[in-house]
């Protein structure tokens, strides 16, 4: 259940008590941590495969949207800057929280999503 749904969205976890150095944290009591720096083991451990899942998966459907839209063809500084901002953001998350809980990662996908669903829109009302 924890590998697929994950440990939810307040979970902690501890480090080794034998750890001397271990001064301060930023959990619930002493030797707890909730703050994880790589934002796809935040996600895996919050959340689960699921949550990689569905923090993957709207990259990876636009991207194969974009490849086929006409629309984007004829509007590609649009689509090219979201889709660039994206990629970015992921690979930004490797060595930090980058885009977990991030406004913009919402608003770049909404952004994107219109500016392929418009194309595909005007291309089914020229068929008509």
């Amino acid at each position: 259940g924890e590998f697929l749904f994950g440990l939810g969205s307040g979970a902690e976890f501890s480090l080794a008590p034998y750890y001397n150095s271990v001064k301060d944290s930023t959990g619930s009591s002493l030797g707890q941590y909730h703050h994880i720096h790589n934002m796809y083991m935040v996600v895996f451990f919050r959340f689960g495969v699921i949550g990689i899942i569905l923090l993957l998966f709207p990259v990876l459907y636009l991207t194969i949207q974009y490849h086929k839209s006409n629309f984007c063809s004829k509007h590609k500084v649009v689509c090219q800057a979201c889709l660039v901002s994206l990629i970015m953001m992921l690979v930004a998350g490797i060595p930090a929280n980058s885009m977990y809980g991030s406004f913009f990662y919402g608003v770049i996908i909404v952004i994107l999503m219109d500016t392929i669903y418009k194309g595909n829109r005007l291309k089914i009302e020229n068929i008509n």
